[in-house]
């Protein structure tokens, strides 16, 4: 439970600006809450692997944010890139 507990203060401590960072990759809420999302659940998964290496725990915070941030915007870019084109039937056949 305490670890719950201390996520919980992580996350009233740093969602503001982790959403930040999200936001200013994705130019888009809903992706950057998604984002933010994926975020937190790396955290919680990849605490254990953390290691300071001369580095904040915020940074880590925050390279984590963005790179998830990037990768939702590749999946967002992808599924557009697929959607089939319709085409207006109207056009007079040029043949």
């Amino acid at each position: 439970m305490a670890d719950r507990a201390a996520f919980a203060r992580l996350y009233e401590r740093t969602s503001a600006k982790l959403f930040g960072v999200c936001l200013r990759v994705l130019q888009d809420r809903p992706l950057a809450e998604e984002a933010l999302q994926d975020t937190y659940v790396k955290v919680w998964n990849n605490a254990g692997s953390y290691r300071v290496n001369g580095y904040s725990p915020m940074t880590w915070l925050i390279t984590l944010a963005r790179n998830a941030a990037v990768d939702r915007r590749r999946r967002s870019d992808a599924g557009r890139a697929v959607q089939p084109i319709e085409l207006d039937h109207r056009l007079a056949d040029p043949a």
